[in-house]
């Protein structure tokens, strides 16, 4: 993996985990760590962006955390949509935005783990 996109997938982390108003709600406990571990690997297992996107689609009509209001009154899955869409864009090939995006979720994973430890 380009160093230069692992510092980008890590500083769109940085900027999700800016609102920490989110991340201390009651509710967005509904968002579990495995929840968005599994993200990382339907990324890997994905034949195709389109299909990872409508994947994505499906979990906020789910719910299960990715439907709670994040910032601005859009869900938390719509602004993880915008950040996948954004990796696409700076990856070279579709296989390597899948790529990009499964590396995304793991970060995100480590994130989201360490605040159920009781992290910051």
């Amino acid at each position: 993996m380009d160093k230069t996109i692992k510092c980008k997938l890590l500083g769109f982390v940085d900027e999700i985990k800016q609102n920490k108003s989110f991340w201390k709600d009651k509710e967005s406990k509904e968002l579990g760590s495995t929840n968005i571990r599994n993200m990382a690997t339907i990324a890997l297992n994905a034949d195709c962006y389109k299909e990872l996107k409508l994947f994505m689609d499906y979990k906020i009509a789910r719910g299960n955390g990715w439907d709670l209001i994040y910032k601005d009154g859009k869900k938390f899955g719509e602004v993880i949509l915008e950040y996948m869409d954004k990796i696409k864009e700076i990856s070279h090939t579709e296989e390597e935005a899948l790529f990009n995006i499964s590396k995304f979720f793991g970060y995100l994973y480590w994130f989201r783990k360490s605040i159920e430890k009781g992290g910051k």
